[in-house]
């Protein structure tokens, strides 16, 4: 159980990531979209601060994925 929660974490934070990349490619800022694929959580935090009016919602999936995988890793396995 605890691995399919952990999948379930990581493909949550993979869409955010990829959503928020999207919106930094779409707003010119290149180095910033590709710091979305490589560090997610920490680049995607800081785009999604700094444009909070339309990263919400990304920002907020990326940081539900990393809490369900850290969440996993507490879950009894078997």
């Amino acid at each position: 159980m605890d691995v399919i929660v952990g999948w379930v974490g990581a493909v949550v934070a993979l869409v955010g990531a990829v959503w928020m990349a999207y919106l930094a490619w779409s707003n010119n800022q290149i180095p910033f979209a590709i710091g979305c694929f490589c560090l997610a959580p920490i680049v995607g935090t800081i785009y999604g601060i700094m444009h909070f009016d339309e990263a919400k919602i990304p920002l907020g999936l990326i940081w539900l994925g990393v809490i369900i995988r850290v969440g996993a890793v507490f879950l009894p396995s078997g």
